[in-house]
């Protein structure tokens, strides 16, 4: 079985969520400051994920529909045009 492209990205996030959990669980002195930052950067690394996975497949579509379309616009613009032909002059 083929492993999937999303797994290194999904590897890399789950460890960067993982590591803030420390600050988040703090105790005793400075407590309230390591638990701020450990909750601010564990929440920024599930909405930037979130968001990954929503955007970055999104962005994707986007530029190969883009780069078809330019494709097909090039592809026209590139074909000689017929010449025309003038009107008989006998009826």
């Amino acid at each position: 079985m083929k492993p999937t492209r999303s797994t290194p990205p999904s590897t890399f996030a789950t460890s960067c969520r993982g590591c803030p959990a420390s600050l988040v669980l703090a105790t005793g002195a400075g407590a309230s400051a390591r638990k701020s930052i450990g909750i601010t950067v564990f929440s920024g690394m599930i909405a930037s994920t979130c968001l990954a996975v929503l955007f970055v497949p999104a962005f994707f579509v986007v530029i190969q529909r883009f780069e078809n379309w330019f494709k097909e616009r090039k592809g026209k613009a590139g074909a000689p045009q017929p010449i025309p032909q003038a009107p008989s002059a006998t009826p």
